[in-house]
């Protein structure tokens, strides 16, 4: 039997070629729509799951829309229980996912499950794709592959949907005929609880690097007008649905905040208040946490601060509702940060003579390049110096070089500064060896500056990283790679 069903999918993979080169655009339609999903292990796969849990909902809602912040934050079971403790019954449901599908993906799917005496909490994170109307078609197509019906929630970017259509196909097509793209680590559809949470993989404490995402700098961008704008009309349509709507912070690590002052923090709840047309729920201060209560990004909590944040949030929404009455609950301590990760054993320093460095905790930074390395082709950034572990590189240490063709980053490597190749017009090959993608941190701009460049990773690895949400974007774009 299973070689019978083998032998079905070599043969309707071939048919599907032949439709292919013979008519595109039925193929095309053929392989978006007909075959099987294809991302439903993966981050995305848990958006279905989500909107049926908030559009059969009973009863009066508190509906939180926003990105991933939002199921890794808010612990929806005891924020139902705490508020149902004090007199308050709502079904509490998370609504938010992947930052890089756009804010408005959440919101537009949202709106018509929103009726008389809910209440809407909208708590984006703050940055430059999530304060503003930016949507990706390319990440909204693999959420609701073989959920099609979500479609009719998103008419408003009916053109950009059909623009992505056809590589989303060619995308689902090529893993049907290998198999369906695979989540990495929490970032699957099984890591969700019923309830729409991030509870079936725990999250003890943060595993960023020095206990904060490099990469993901926080700073108080002012949402554009058009998002404004857009945001506003939402908060009128759901009034007249008899629903009240509020801002409210998402949570934000304070060690990634380019102004962590109280006046900065002031003034930007001043803007909000004045740009948008619904009250901001809350102290933003209380949502300004410490790193020890973060996972994985600036935004994202683990088990502890998720707790944290939900009490601190049952709390705001209790004031608002005139309720003084206290919230009767144990708060965990806050993990403490683990000692950094010094590499053991020993890696490649065959090129340890083309680095300079710098000392830094129990081992060394590479800072920049000697004579010798700067005329280097290729290069391997070294395991250890003098007999001590090298942690990472500085951002600057290649950016301009335009000579090297080829880097090599070994397991010691936790981080790789954005724009760090800015300018590397001959970088063709960033070979990293690390097995586990959440053990290298890289942000959006990852090869920004080297146009040409590949990221090579280790054989047999390419289906966790491209299931992870730091690499997920970079593999997207045809940028993340293999090794022979």
């Amino acid at each position: 039997m299973a070689e019978r069903r083998k032998i079905l999918h070599v043969a309707l993979c071939i048919a599907a070629v032949l439709v292919l080169v013979l008519a595109f655009p039925a193929a095309a339609l053929i392989a978006g729509f007909a075959l099987p999903a294809q991302y439903g292990a993966t981050y995305y796969g848990a958006l279905a799951g989500m909107t049926d849990k908030l559009y059969e909902a009973e009863g009066k809602k508190i509906v939180i829309i926003g990105t991933s912040s939002v199921p890794f934050g808010v612990d929806s079971a005891l924020m139902q229980q705490l508020l149902a403790e004090s007199g308050h019954d709502y079904a509490v449901c998370n609504f938010g996912l992947y930052g890089t599908m756009g804010v408005k993906v959440m919101l537009d799917l949202a709106e018509e499950a929103i009726g008389e005496g809910d209440i809407v909490l909208f708590a984006p994170e703050v940055g430059s794709q999530t304060m503003s109307l930016f949507f990706s078609a390319r990440e909204v197509w693999r959420a609701v592959d073989g959920h099609f019906g979500l479609l009719s929630h998103l008419e408003d970017n009916a053109s950009e949907l059909v623009g992505g259509f056809p590589a989303f196909a060619s995308e689902k097509f090529s893993f049907y005929c290998s198999e369906p793209l695979q989540g990495s680590g929490i970032y699957s559809s099984t890591s969700f609880d019923a309830n729409g949470d991030l509870k079936n993989v725990r999250r003890p404490q943060n595993v960023m690097p020095g206990g904060v995402d490099a990469n993901g700098t926080i700073s108080f961008l002012e949402p554009d007008d058009a998002f404004v704008s857009y945001v506003n009309e939402y908060c009128a349509r759901v009034r007249d649905r008899g629903a009240e709507m509020y801002f409210s912070f998402c949570p934000m690590n304070e060690a990634a905040l380019e102004d962590r002052s109280q006046e900065k923090l002031d003034a930007y709840y001043d803007l909000l208040h004045g740009l948008f047309d619904m009250e901001i729920l809350g102290d933003p201060a209380d949502s300004v946490m410490e790193s020890g209560w973060f996972y994985d990004t600036n935004f994202h909590l683990n088990d502890a601060g998720m707790t944290v944040h939900t009490v601190r949030l049952v709390d705001a929404l209790k004031a608002d509702m005139g309720d003084p009455s206290p919230t009767e609950v144990e708060l965990p301590e806050m993990p403490e940060l683990p000692a950094e990760d010094v590499p053991a054993g020993e890696g490649d320093v065959s090129d340890a003579a083309c680095f300079t460095y710098t000392a830094q905790g129990d081992g060394y930074v590479v800072t920049g390049l000697t004579e010798e390395g700067a005329a280097r082709t290729s290069l391997v950034l070294p395991y250890s110096y003098e007999g001590a572990p090298v942690s990472g590189f500085g951002a600057n240490v290649f950016a301009g070089n335009a000579v090297l063709r080829e880097l090599t980053l070994q397991e010691n490597v936790r981080s790789i500064p954005d724009g760090a190749f800015d300018g590397c017009t001959a970088l063709e090959k960033l070979i990293v060896l690390q097995e586990d993608p959440a053990r290298i941190y890289v942000g959006l701009e990852l090869l920004r500056g080297a146009p040409s460049c590949i990221v090579y990773v280790p054989k047999g690895t390419l289906p966790a990283y491209r299931g992870h949400y730091n690499w997920q974007y970079l593999w997207s774009d045809g940028k993340v790679r293999e090794s022979a």
